[in-house]
């Protein structure tokens, strides 16, 4: 599974209006040149970033402007406004094995219906016990890093890559 577009989308945009909101109205359309994306898409972004009190919009022609300093706006904070992941899980994981499957639990082979005593309860498989487990830590170090890294911190690289 892939984190959405949104994602990246969300962010070109507060860079945008970080670095050229100063010379340039941000309004949707100009956005959505920068960007390549339709202006609806950037509209109903600029809703979710506003929605999460990182933007202030001015409806029609106004613009859109930060409502935090970059160095205020985690990565993290955007990955939540937009709903970077589905159903809060980054990982899609296939739910029904086969009965028969050498690694399902044995009490749970042909023809049981997952005993409440089953030692996993995400498909009642013991492989599940483990990679549910693995790909939450995982999603969790993701995490852990976006909240690490700020709107700020890829201005100054950004900045490193045009000098």
């Amino acid at each position: 599974m892939q984190i959405a577009s949104r994602f990246s989308i969300a962010i070109h945009t507060l860079l945008c209006l970080a670095l050229l909101g100063g010379r340039q109205k941000m309004t949707s359309a100009f956005i959505s040149s920068c960007v390549n994306v339709n202006p609806a898409v950037v509209r109903k972004t600029l809703g979710q970033l506003k929605k999460a009190g990182l933007v202030d919009v001015k409806s029609g022609e106004g613009g859109a402007t930060l409502a935090k300093k970059p160095d205020e706006i985690t990565l993290y904070d955007v990955y939540q406004a937009v709903g970077a992941v589905d159903e809060s899980s980054l990982f899609n994981v296939h739910r029904q094995p086969d009965e028969n499957c050498p690694l399902s639990c044995p009490k749970c082979r042909p023809g049981c219906q997952m005993p409440a005593n089953c030692e996993s309860a995400a498909g009642c498989c013991y492989i599940h016990a483990v990679i549910d487990d693995r790909f939450l830590a995982i999603q969790k170090t993701m995490e852990n890093s976006l909240q690490s890294s700020t709107i700020q911190s890829l201005i100054d690289d950004l900045n490193q890559k045009i000098i």
